[in-house]
């Protein structure tokens, strides 16, 4: 009886002295590139620069230049975008917190679009596409997924992005991959544009 009731106070203890991670929201709309080339921020690579609490993989920030040229971006300067020639590798492509310092967050809304390119590397029409949004969950390793169907026909004001909200099962995440539903047509390019990314990060205590 003696051990049971020292093992229950141990237990206690241990679950009243860990303390919760610490919970911030976050709004990634990507309108700080890193200081460079001011003529070609479409070249920096995002990762670790977004601001928030997440660091983005096969991103790139683009600019008034490449997107805006069809699309009007929902922030009003950049988005993040990444050309689509072929399916990634799982965590290829995606986010996931920017160290270790965060344990998981869940995924709010986002603003999204995509775009075809020309044969000379430029800006197209906005073309429909599927974006397969799947997350890790934390702890278990299992995946949930979310497709984003984007259709600019269907959109009340032209040349405008979509947006999507995530229900509870996109909580608790460690990581995010993103890809298109089917590979793009051999020797065209699709780029998928993501803005005003709303989650939120909790932090280790």
């Amino acid at each position: 009886m003696k051990l049971l009731l020292s093992l229950l106070f141990t237990t206690l203890i241990l679950a009243t002295s860990t303390p919760k991670p610490k919970a911030i929201k976050f709004f990634d709309n990507f309108d700080n590139p890193p200081k460079g080339n001011p003529l070609l921020p479409a070249a920096s690579a995002i990762n670790d620069t977004a601001g928030g609490a997440l660091a983005y993989s096969a991103f790139s920030y683009s600019d008034h230049s490449t997107t805006a040229a069809t699309l009007a971006v929902p922030s009003g300067k950049y988005c993040a975008g990444s050309g689509v020639t072929a399916q990634l590798q799982q965590g290829q492509r995606g986010w996931k917190g920017i160290n270790s310092s965060v344990s998981y967050f869940d995924e709010n809304s986002i603003f999204y679009a995509c775009q075809l390119y020309d044969a000379t590397g430029n800006p197209s029409v906005a073309i429909t596409c599927t974006i397969q949004v799947t997350g890790v969950k934390y702890g278990t390793g299992t995946t949930v997924l979310q497709e984003l169907v984007y259709n600019p026909g269907a959109l009340p004001v032209a040349r405008t992005f979509a947006s999507a909200s995530f229900g509870d099962n996109f909580k608790n995440l460690t990581r995010v991959d993103v890809q298109l539903a089917d590979a793009p047509v051999p020797g065209t390019l699709i780029v998928i544009n993501l803005d005003n990314h709303a989650y939120t990060a909790y932090f280790r205590g």
